[in-house]
């Protein structure tokens, strides 16, 4: 497929190529066959950058087993626009041809410009060196990235020894830049950041570590409007994170959470019958079915039809531009509930998901003693979403349930 249209849209061409054999002994000699038919030794500079592409490329195919649809679909468009920055660089440019071969067009590269843009306006500014890893996905971009700034090399020595399409250089500089945020699928910039932060502080300053972690446990404490005291753990807004957690939320602990809208005068408090048979992106909205119920979210760009389109200020509001983890405080000052809120761009909030509690059985009868092992979810989300590795104490502080 030739990917420099539009997303959504990539234009199926016949076939570049015909492989018939898998072996041709024509490279026995140290030398390869360029597209143009010219003969080049294997470590020249053109092969070895085009080599640095397919290494990336590979790299990124192994990445979209692990990243969530939204991301893997830009990865699959980038896989793309990568075949055809191979099929640049293996035809060097020639006067006289009788056909223009393929070349890396201005569009690809206008493309992953307004992508990058687009995202990066839900991250917030770095402050420090982002450590690679995180999860799988965000690990093996990490890898692409240095093989993309390899290959950006390479093919930059190339360019001031021969001439070559100039929207290839661009573009595989704009793609470096790419994986910087791209490793959101699962892995946030804050906490990477912080990761990077503390791996500082731990070199060289190693007598502050523990009161930087110290400072890094404390949520935000906030006072709700009938008076109630809530610590709030704020998390990414960006659309591939909240997908994640919400897909991981829903496929995997669907028995085990309430669900809805908790507003002032009304409140939502729903369980699945069922395991959801559809979760799935639209125009920026997250879909989960049960069945036959459902519900959608606004969580990602969100921009209607041809049709009807969504003005700025209507998609900024339908938008989450909040998302936490909260824990709700008694009045005797120990936590009493635990759950994920998200609202949208006016404040006004869009769904609660509160988490097993330990107070509480599955029918939501009192227990006479606490069940401490209910508190597991908001244990594995803490160390999933904010490196919040160990317990806290303080969540197990309680006596028991009370509506203060």
């Amino acid at each position: 497929m030739r990917s420099g249209n539009p997303p959504g849209s990539l234009k199926v061409i016949p076939p570049m190529v015909k492989i018939n054999r898998v072996y041709t002994r024509t490279g026995e000699d140290g030398r390869t066959v360029l597209g143009d038919g010219a003969r080049l030794p294997k470590f020249h500079i053109r092969v070895a950058a085009t080599g640095s592409v397919d290494e990336a490329n590979a790299f990124i195919g192994w990445a979209t087993c692990h990243a969530s649809e939204s991301v893997r679909a830009i990865l699959l468009r980038i896989q793309n626009d990568l075949f055809d920055v191979g099929a640049d660089l293996c035809r060097p440019e020639r006067s006289g041809l009788k056909v223009e071969p393929l070349r890396l067009d201005e569009a690809q590269v206008a493309w992953i410009e307004t992508m990058i843009d687009e995202h990066n306006k839900t991250l917030a500014p770095l402050a420090s060196f982002v450590l690679p890893g995180g999860s799988e996905a965000s690990a093996l971009l990490h890898i692409a990235r240095t093989a993309v700034r390899r290959a950006e090399r390479e093919i930059t020595e190339l360019a001031f020894q021969e001439p070559i399409t100039s929207a290839v250089i661009r573009y595989m500089n704009r793609l470096s830049d790419c994986f910087s945020f791209l490793p959101g699928s699962r892995t946030r910039r804050v906490r990477e950041t912080f990761c990077g932060i503390l791996e500082v502080i731990a070199t060289q300053y190693p007598h502050q570590q523990d009161d930087v972690m110290s400072d890094r446990m404390q949520p935000e404490r906030q006072v709700e409007p009938d008076g109630a005291a809530v610590d709030v753990f704020a998390l990414p807004t960006d659309e591939a994170s909240l997908e994640a957690l919400l897909r991981e939320l829903f496929a995997e602990h669907w028995q085990e959470i309430t669900f809805g809208p908790l507003i002032q005068g009304a409140a939502w408090e729903m369980r699945a019958a069922r395991a959801p048979d559809v979760i799935g992106m639209m125009d920026g909205y997250l879909t989960i079915g049960f069945g036959g119920p459902h519900f959608h979210i606004c969580i990602g760009e969100h921009r209607g039809t041809e049709l009807s389109p969504v003005s700025p200020a209507l998609a900024h509001h339908r938008r989450t531009s909040r998302a936490e983890l909260y824990r709700r405080i008694s009045h005797d000052g120990t936590p009493v509930s635990w759950g994920l809120r998200l609202f949208n761009g006016k404040g006004e909030q869009q769904i609660t998901v509160l988490l097993p509690n330990p107070f509480l059985d599955r029918d939501d009868k009192v227990l006479r003693t606490p069940e401490w092992s209910r508190l597991a979810l908001w244990d594995q989300l803490r160390a999933q979403w904010l490196d919040l590795g160990e317990p806290d104490p303080f969540d197990r502080s309680g006596k028991g349930f009370r509506h203060d």
